[in-house]
């Protein structure tokens, strides 16, 4: 190993060494250059990942949501299928449990970040209303020990709220 540095430094050999020193200079600008471009290609890839990924999320979050959209929708119709058989029979404390199911149901529904059009949770939005004031009404009447008398327009009402949800469940599975 010391010939070799011997070799190197003694002035006889000064024209091969600056060649060699050239020739490996020129090498090795090379080499930085082809990483550089390698480096700029890899960012270049892993910024396409990036976005691939970053969509790929946002597709499984939308799809997540509208499961979960359905699943409230399908909640919902179950509550409003329990309540007109509660009304029919005249059961009056079941049917209020019921319309507070059917409630929440249609409250995670409207809040749910799914692709509900405004229309359609505008219409949520007034199905919860009315359908909170009669539970209301019925509660209070239930609670003075009166009858709360004809219900039979709200159970028509009841089966056009469930055509509206089944309206929007067939919006979402289209989507998803």
């Amino acid at each position: 190993m010391a010939e070799f540095f011997a070799w190197l430094f003694d002035p006889a050999n000064s024209v091969r060494v600056g060649a060699w020193g050239l020739i490996l200079g020129i090498l090795g600008t090379i080499l930085t250059v082809v990483g550089f471009a390698l480096t700029g290609w890899q960012l270049w890839r892993t910024a396409n990942a990036t976005r691939a990924a970053a969509i790929a999320v946002a597709n499984i979050k939308s799809r997540v949501a509208a499961y979960d959209a359905i699943f409230e929708i399908s909640r919902a119709t179950s509550a409003m299928k329990e309540i007109e058989r509660h009304l029919k029979v005249h059961n009056w404390p079941e049917a209020v449990d019921s319309y507070t199911e059917f409630r929440h149901a249609l409250v995670r529904l409207i809040e749910l970040p799914s692709q509900i059009t405004d229309d359609f949770r505008e219409s949520l939005k007034n199905i919860h209303a009315i359908a909170s004031a009669f539970s209301d009404r019925l509660e209070l009447s239930i609670s003075k020990g009166k009858m709360p008398g004809d219900v039979s327009r709200s159970i028509s009402e009841n089966r056009r709220y469930v055509e509206i949800l089944a309206r929007i469940s067939i919006l979402l599975e289209g989507a998803s």
